[in-house]
């Protein structure tokens, strides 16, 4: 049974190790965070591909190696996995609210006890692996019943060990939803700019960039500083992010006030699924961003409006870039 037990380790920690790198290279290089991804410079987002194709080698290496080689990586990756549990421990040390990085973005949240406990058993799985005399294969080949049962044992305890699988399984669930689906803000501008409502208006816009972007819901918030008959306004639009739809809305409103100038577009019959209240913005935003949103429900004959038909995605202040 003890031997068993140990032969098992190497297929797991194969298979640990391979989620862990394609996590890792699958991450869009602005949600890196981690002991070694926390920086969003070059030199940050390369050091998270290194780690990522580190793993991936000692994955495969772990499957087809045997003998003192074989006993070589696989003590290599326990000692990996030691370092890991310091870093973890620094990590939460010094920023208590960030992430692992362990498995890309699916390890955004806090540095927490069952990260640490798990990257120590993998440690002690691999250092008493150390030695078997097989390669991961060589147990896959020949896994008998017993040895399926102590696999899933062992796979049962790293997946309760792992805060990302409910978020995997949470992103499964929602990822048609278009809204927590990401959508470069390059295409949103794209459908923006070939839209009437931009071609009628684009006249007025100052800067062709915009000053603010955000997210509500299965909108894309994107204010333009313009002019309008000799007066400074804002144009807000509002560019539906469902997959099927080029909807465009936009308002016209003093910067200052928030009072509405003029509104235009024309868009689909609002989403009532449940939002959430939106975050705080400053009263001339939330005034010009209410009016669009009640706007939408006009130019469509909603009887009944709900009190928020669009929830925020992300505080409205901050930019997208």
């Amino acid at each position: 049974m003890v031997e068993v037990l140990r032969e098992i380790q190497l297929p797991l920690l194969s298979l640990v190790l391979l989620l862990a790198a394609i996590g890792k290279g699958a991450s869009r290089p602005e949600h890196h965070t981690g002991p070694m991804g926390g920086r969003t410079s070059a030199s940050g987002r390369n050091a998270v591909y290194v780690q990522s194709g580190v793993e991936a080698v000692l994955a495969g290496t772990l499957l087809l190696a045997s003998g003192w080689f074989g006993a070589a990586v696989t003590f290599g990756v326990g000692i990996y996995f030691c370092g890991a549990v310091l870093a973890l421990l620094v990590r939460r040390a010094r920023d208590p609210l960030g992430g692992c990085g362990c498995f890309g973005d699916l390890s955004s949240g806090p540095v927490g006890t069952r990260m640490i406990v798990r990257a120590a058993l993998l440690a002690v799985a691999a250092i008493a692996a150390t030695g078997v005399g097989v390669s991961g294969m060589d147990v896959v080949r020949h896994m008998t019943g017993q040895h399926w049962t102590v696999f899933a044992g062992a796979l049962l305890v790293v997946v309760l060990l792992s805060p990302e699988v409910p978020e995997a399984v949470r992103r499964l669930a929602l990822r048609d939803s278009c809204t927590v689906r990401e959508v470069p803000l390059a295409r949103t501008i794209a459908r923006l700019r070939t839209s009437d409502v931009w071609r009628a208006n684009a006249g007025f816009v100052g800067d062709r960039s915009p000053a603010e972007v955000w997210r509500y819901g299965c909108w894309r918030m994107l204010r333009f500083r313009g002019r309008r008959e000799g007066t400074d306004t804002d144009l807000v639009f509002a560019v539906s992010l469902k997959r099927r739809s080029t909807a465009v809305h936009a308002v016209f409103a003093d910067p200052e006030t928030g009072t509405t100038l003029a509104a235009f577009g024309e868009v689909p019959a609002p989403q009532r699924s449940r939002a959430r209240k939106p975050t705080a913005m400053p009263d001339s935003t939330e005034r010009t961003v209410r009016f669009l949103m009640d706007s939408v429900d006009g130019a469509n004959g909603t009887a009944e409006r709900p009190r928020t038909v669009l929830a925020p995605m992300s505080p409205p202040r901050s930019a997208e870039h």
